[in-house]
């Protein structure tokens, strides 16, 4: 066993169970991950001596916020997601369980109207954030679902009713992920905002990579520039990860032509 998911624990009254089991589970071997249940704070639960982290509901209200329902401005989303941050000691922050779907809610792509590009950049920004992202079975393919019990249909195993595009994408953005470590334990660091234009850009960054992540949540195509010399990055090439095109930065500057609108792009720094 690698780990224990525990269901709605908030429900044990007496938390110091828990932490006698912390004991027991982490005695028997100290990697083992303990997520807990938890759709609001879970911070009293993540003091060290219960949980390793919590289902992370309030990152995924977030997310759909932005991305989804346009309930949230570009500046809410970052300060928003700053602030759960802030919340919890680093150690936690970094191992989130951070969900986009789940058993107990609506699937992604019903969620997101059926469009696919919402999805992508859902799961684009998943994949770059701090914590430890969660594919919920069948949203890589294109699973569709209502509430509970809808969204726990059965997983068609046929590789003709997946949506190979979408789990073409997925897979790469997990070998990108598991390639740079900058995208698991690196900082971050948020460069960009333009509410009006509904862009957004951030670096994750360790020692040995800076990986820009560069997102147009409007819907128009639309030009993106960022001011790299205010936001401390030097001057270079920035290679996309997901479609191989080079863009430089010149000056402390640099240009991302013509964005398609929902679109993301994943960006390696070099010299």
């Amino acid at each position: 066993i690698d780990g224990w998911r525990l269901d709605v624990p908030n429900e044990v009254r007496d938390m110091q169970i828990w932490r006698d089991f912390r004991k027991v589970v982490k005695g028997i071997n100290p990697d083992i991950y303990i997520v807990g249940e938890i759709w609001g704070d879970g911070s009293p639960w993540l003091q060290g001596d219960q949980f390793d982290a919590v289902m992370n509901y309030q990152f995924r209200d977030q997310i759909f916020d932005f991305f989804v329902n346009d309930k949230a401005n570009v500046d809410q989303i970052d300060w928003g997601l700053e602030s759960l941050r802030n919340r919890h000691p680093e150690s936690v922050t970094y191992t989130m369980f951070n969900v986009l779907g789940s058993h107990d809610t609506a699937r992604m792509l019903t969620m997101a109207g059926k469009d696919l590009n919402k999805v992508k950049l859902m799961a684009l920004f998943q994949m770059t954030y701090v914590g430890a992202p969660v594919i919920y079975y069948g949203d890589e393919i294109g699973l569709e679902g209502e509430m509970d019990p809808d969204c726990r249909r059965a997983m068609p195993w046929n590789p003709a009713q997946w949506n190979q595009d979408l789990r073409g994408y997925y897979k790469r953005l997990i070998q990108i992920r598991n390639q740079y470590p900058a995208l698991r334990r690196g900082s971050f660091r948020s460069l960009m905002r333009h509410n009006d234009n509904r862009t957004f850009a951030y670096l994750r960054e360790d020692a040995q990579s800076k990986i820009m992540v560069v997102m147009n949540n409007h819907t128009r195509v639309q030009d993106v520039p960022i001011d790299t010399a205010r936001v401390a990055v030097p001057d270079g090439n920035l290679k996309d990860l997901l479609t191989g095109r080079t863009f430089p930065i010149r000056n402390g500057k640099v240009i991302f032509p013509q964005m398609a609108p929902k679109s993301g792009l994943v960006l390696e720094w070099s010299r």
